[in-house]
């Protein structure tokens, strides 16, 4: 995926949830250099790494509904997550 999509992806799911999108951005770069099909040793997946049992934390408390296993599915999963980090 080219990375000026990625970034695209970043800044919508960030304004989405109100969250920073220079924050998104760092850690989208941090977790996987804004490569959307690396997989860490633990099992983590995509852009912002997400593991399956945060994808499904997100997907039933914060979500509330099935999101799909592509790169926008887990930037906004990201996003979602980290918006509810912030705020607690």
């Amino acid at each position: 995926m080219p990375v000026g999509l990625v970034r695209s992806l970043l800044d919508y799911w960030a304004t989405f949830y109100v969250v920073d999108r220079s924050l998104i951005r760092a850690l989208a770069w941090m977790e996987s250099g804004y490569q959307a099909d690396v997989t860490s040793s633990a099992g983590a997946w995509g852009v912002l790494q997400i593991l399956p049992s945060t994808w499904t934390y997100v997907e039933t408390l914060l979500i509330g509904r099935s999101v799909p296993r592509t790169a926008s599915g887990n930037i906004r999963v990201g996003v979602a997550f980290m918006q509810e980090l912030l705020r607690e």
